[in-house]
């Protein structure tokens, strides 16, 4: 049986990577040995995962823990999670219902099965840690989605119980879901949680489970007093680590969402990054190029190697995401016009297939990225003016897209106008000041 004061790290393993031999799971008789056959693979064709979809409801016992570890397995695989889930039935007293609750919505169900209220008013429920944890969790990923949700009285329990009843994983990882909301009362809980979390030594959290839910709270609420603690923990890291390609492009988006790193902390990832570049596919190279670029830290050899790295997976004939270009347009901009680059990205978006996903505030970040080296590609504009005119833009894109052109002395006169005329002057103020500082 699992064990339950591990709950928190099974929900970890469960979203992560999973591999197995499908000749073995006809033979699996318990849903941990299920999990534990399928770990490793990171990719199921579609008849594979209807398999495994069906093998998984055969082991549907009513057991809700089991159900949850099932349902992330599936969802984690692309799976029909809602299939294995109508099958089960569920009230206020189930056992494991945090268990259940958390992983449906970590799974995407749009709303849950049962009412957390009804759970809440429940005598003599949801009193420990770990269920409130779970409840939490579930909760704020609901209510993000829409779901009335009584946030306010699990923020209640949260403060009545006391931090100290939770691990620092817990924390974290409640900290990073509750800082989703902006509303004042949610952003205090923020506040007070990152102070509990920088008064403990977070040596005790795994690191992949650390940078995890570090890179989930960065997303929405950078704290400066947590910032120094992740830099210490880093600190035991030295050149000769071994960091998987996904583990290293974590680090670099953690670093990035405060827009600085430790000099030495980047020198140990750079050495580990040349080292082990081969590893990294195209997406994961995009990523790194852009958190690179905007911590600021510069590193010529690795820069380079970075360019030639992207130049022996592509060239004018590949099909490349729109996003993908967009992360190494703008990394690349801000370190050096390398026009070999340029070029290549510039005849890949330009090709039908590709710019017609191109989303505007991509293009808009493209433009920008032309911006910063001072060129102007006259076929890709053309392409990019035709695209603006028929697609509206709010203020903040319109401004972006006005200060670019600016900087290139780009002039394009109907553009300009209706660019001017999507302007609300009342959201400037506060939207412009904080473009500004990034561009």
């Amino acid at each position: 049986m699992i064990h339950v004061l591990r709950l928190d790290r099974l929900f970890q393993r469960v979203l992560r990577r999973f591999s197995s031999d499908s000749s073995r799971w006809s033979q699996c008789k318990t849903v941990r040995d299920l999990l534990q056959s399928v770990q490793h693979v990171h990719h199921m064709d579609e008849a594979e995962l209807r398999h495994l979809e069906a093998h998984s409801r055969n082991l549907l016992t009513g057991n809700l823990r089991d159900a949850a570890m099932l349902s992330l397995m599936l969802h984690n695989f692309g799976g029909n999670v809602d299939s294995l889930l109508t099958s089960i039935k569920v009230s206020t007293s189930s056992p494991d219902l945090d268990i259940y609750f958390r992983a449906t919505a970590e799974c995407g169900i749009e709303k849950p099965s049962v009412s957390l209220q009804d759970i809440l008013d429940t005598p003599g429920a949801v009193t420990s840690a770990r269920e409130l944890y779970n409840f939490f969790c579930g909760a704020c990923l609901f209510s993000q989605r829409g779901v009335l949700m009584p946030l306010e009285s699990l923020v209640e329990r949260v403060y009545n119980l006391g931090f100290e009843q939770f691990s620092s994983l817990q924390l974290l990882q409640m900290a990073g879901c509750i800082a989703l909301f902006e509303d004042d009362r949610y952003r205090a809980l923020v506040v007070s949680l990152c102070d509990e979390l920088s008064n403990r030594k977070l040596h005790d959290v795994v690191f992949g489970d650390l940078i995890d839910g570090l890179s989930k709270l960065c997303r929405h609420y950078q704290s400066d007093i947590l910032f120094p603690k992740f830099i210490e923990y880093m600190g035991a890291y030295s050149a000769d680590s071994m960091l998987s390609p996904s583990e290293m492009s974590a680090v670099l988006y953690i670093l990035s969402r405060y827009r600085k790193g430790d000099p030495i902390l980047m020198d140990r990832l750079s050495i580990n990054l040349r080292r082990d570049i081969g590893n990294y596919d195209l997406i994961q190279i995009s990523r790194v190029v852009v958190y690179v670029s905007q911590i600021g830290y510069y590193n010529r050899a690795l820069v380079s190697l970075l360019g030639r790295m992207v130049l022996t997976l592509i060239d004018c004939n590949s099909i490349v995401d729109p996003s993908v270009l967009t992360n190494l347009y703008t990394g690349f901009s801000r370190f050096l016009h390398n026009k070999g680059l340029f070029d290549l990205f510039s005849s890949i978006l330009r090709k039908e297939e590709v710019f017609a996903d191109l989303a505007l505030h991509d293009a808009v970040s493209i433009v920008q990225s032309y911006a910063r080296v001072h060129v102007i590609d006259d076929r890709l504009f053309r392409l990019f003016d035709a695209k603006l005119f028929t697609q509206p833009l709010n203020t903040t894109l319109s401004y972006k897209l006005l200060v670019a052109h600016g900087k290139l002395r780009y002039f394009n006169p109907r553009l300009h106008n209706l660019l001017v005329n999507n302007i609300n002057l009342q959201e400037v103020v506060s939207d412009i000041d904080r473009e500004v500082s990034v561009v």
